[in-house]
């Protein structure tokens, strides 16, 4: 007999979920020419499950034409994120729900992009989603 733990929802789209509220921009890949200011967010490999809770490591990239405002932009990234009382439900951009508990690893830190046009700073945040049906 086989258990159905269900899935987990996609730790990219729950990030990229609470920050939309902020008005900018929120993509997984960043393009040439992509508008300022915006944010990318990617989870990085090595994510951990144990079939119930799934504990992804994702960075969140502030990008603005100014260093100052990269700055600016990612603070508030920050506060959003780290505003998330445990187990909010949050809708995705899919229209599904789902909750997370959110700790940050690693506080906004200036990041030289390799467009020197392109104002960047970098933190990294643990989501941990529960596995739903």
């Amino acid at each position: 007999m086989t258990l159905e733990w269900g899935r987990p929802k996609s730790p990219e789209a729950y990030v990229i979920a609470v920050l939309k509220p902020l008005g900018l921009p929120v993509v997984p890949e960043r393009g040439d020419g992509d508008p300022l200011p915006s944010y990318m967010v990617t989870v990085i490999p090595g994510a951990t499950s144990d079939r119930v809770t799934l504990c992804a490591l994702v960075q969140v990239n502030s990008f603005d034409a100014t260093r100052d405002k990269a700055r600016i932009a990612a603070d508030n990234a920050d506060h959003a994120l780290m505003s998330m009382n445990d187990w909010d439900v949050v809708t995705l951009p899919d229209g599904s729900t789902t909750t997370a508990i959110v700790d940050c690893k690693m506080w906004p830190n200036w990041h030289e992009y390799r467009d020197p046009r392109v104002k960047c700073y970098i933190a990294r945040y643990q989501i941990e989603l529960r596995f739903t049906f």
